[in-house]
C-alpha cells in the first residue's frame, strides 16, 4: 500500500523485491516467461521477468493468454495476437485458441459457424463448418459426416467422392497415408 493505493509487484522466493510495486494489478508469470500487468488507468501490458515491456499498455482485454510461441489478448468479439517478442500479428474476429500449423480456428458471430484463417487474416479454406476443432499436425476430416453443409447441398455420395478426390491429391503431394479413425467403421479411404 503506497500512499493509500494498493500496488502489485514481484518478489523472489526469499521475499526480496525483484520487480517494483508499480502495477495496479500483476498476473503470474507464464511458462514462456511473460506476465500481464495493468496500470492505474486499467490498461494492460505484457512484461518479461526483468520488467521490460514486451507489449505496450493498451485497452484491457477480457483476458491475456500465453502459449509457448504467442500472446493472445482476448476481447469479447476478437483476439489480438502477438509474438513472444511483442510483434503484433493481427486482430482476428471470433478467434479461439492459438495458431496450430499456421491456422487459427475462428467462429463467425453471425452464423455460429467455424472457419480457419492464416496469420495474414485470409481464409485458409473456402468453407465454414458447423463444428470444428483446432487444425493440428496437418489433419483433416475424410468423411462427409463431420462438419459443414456440403452433403446436404450436393448429396452425401458426391460429397464423399469429392473428399476422396481431394485426399488423392494430398497423397500425391506427400500427405501421410496413415489414417486415424474416430469411428469403428471402415477407413474413409476404403472404396
Amino acid at each position: 500500500d503506497i500512499d493509500g493505493v494498493t500496488r502489485s509487484g514481484y518478489l523472489d522466493e526469499e521475499g526480496r523485491t525483484v520487480l517494483p510495486f508499480a502495477y495496479a494489478n500483476a498476473g503470474e508469470f507464464a511458462p514462456c516467461g511473460l506476465a500481464a500487468v495493468e496500470d492505474e488507468k486499467w490498461q494492460t501490458a505484457v512484461i518479461d521477468r526483468e520488467g521490460k515491456l514486451i507489449v505496450d499498455y493498451t485497452e484491457s482485454p477480457v483476458s491475456v493468454d500465453f502459449s509457448d510461441s504467442m500472446i493472445a489478448y482476448r476481447y469479447a468479439d476478437h483476439s489480438v495476437y502477438y509474438t513472444l517478442s511483442g510483434t503484433k500479428l493481427g486482430s482476428y474476429p471470433g478467434a479461439e485458441g492459438f495458431f496450430e500449423d499456421g491456422l487459427l480456428l475462428c467462429r463467425n458471430a453471425q452464423t455460429g459457424r467455424y472457419s480457419f484463417v492464416k496469420e495474414d487474416g485470409t481464409a485458409a479454406f473456402a468453407a465454414e463448418y458447423a463444428a470444428a476443432g483446432a487444425f493440428s499436425d496437418g489433419k483433416l476430416s475424410l468423411s462427409y459426416e463431420v462438419g459443414g453443409d456440403l452433403p446436404s447441398l450436393i448429396g452425401e455420395e458426391f460429397a464423399q467422392e469429392l473428399i476422396h478426390y481431394t485426399d488423392k491429391i494430398y497423397l500425391e503431394f506427400g500427405a501421410d497415408p496413415h489414417v486415424c479413425l474416430l469411428y469403428t467403421s471402415p477407413s474413409p479411404r476404403d472404396p
